[in-house]
């Protein structure tokens, strides 16, 4: 009987670990692809997909903040060109003229060529969400509840829901935590 008990607690034991090493070299390479990303453009950034279709997170629109002002942009390609000027949800005029380009057409293609390039790097990233808006941090999640969270520097995050949530996050490697919510 206890030689049973051992032999299933070892084959337990073993399986645990083995699951482990699974989700490490499964974060480890959803890391090494998030790295060859350009990290810093989702800075300020929530992007949401809303529906997934043939292996594709399809997004709509997405927020941008600086210094305490948000733009809600479109994914250009999902929308026509009419449907964008005259929705009064979309700041693309707006983006664009805060970074002086006044002329419309030229605040246009400012925020066109910036939202394209969000909305492909986004996609090749595979993640269903990005939250970049929260000091320090950057958060990758790949469903409702599982996520990587890029933080750099620890003592750089000022949201205190984050900062206590850091404390039970799976360090990965230096700067990335897997985390998952119950």
């Amino acid at each position: 009987m206890k030689i049973c008990f051992l032999a299933l607690f070892a084959f337990l034991l073993l399986s645990c670990c083995n699951q482990t090493k699974g989700y490490r070299e499964k974060c480890s390479e959803k890391i090494n692809q998030l790295e060859r990303s350009d990290l810093d453009l989702f800075r300020g950034v929530f992007i949401e997909a809303r529906v997934e279709r043939n292996d594709t997170f399809i997004v709509y629109s997405f927020v941008k903040e600086l210094n305490g002002q948000e733009f809600y942009l479109p994914n250009f390609s999902r929308y026509d060109s009419m449907m964008i000027s005259n929705s009064k949800n979309f700041d693309v005029l707006k983006y664009g003229q805060y970074f002086g380009y006044s002329a419309p057409q030229a605040a246009w293609q400012y925020s066109k060529e910036y939202a394209d390039s969000i909305i492909s790097t986004f996609e090749k990233m595979r993640v269903s969400s990005v939250l970049g808006r929260n000091e320090g941090m950057l958060v990758f999640y790949f469903d409702d509840k599982t996520y990587l969270a890029y933080v750099p520097d620890k003592t750089k995050i000022i949201n205190e829901f984050w900062k206590e949530k850091m404390q039970t996050l799976d360090s990965v490697k230096p700067g990335w935590y897997f985390g998952e919510d119950k």
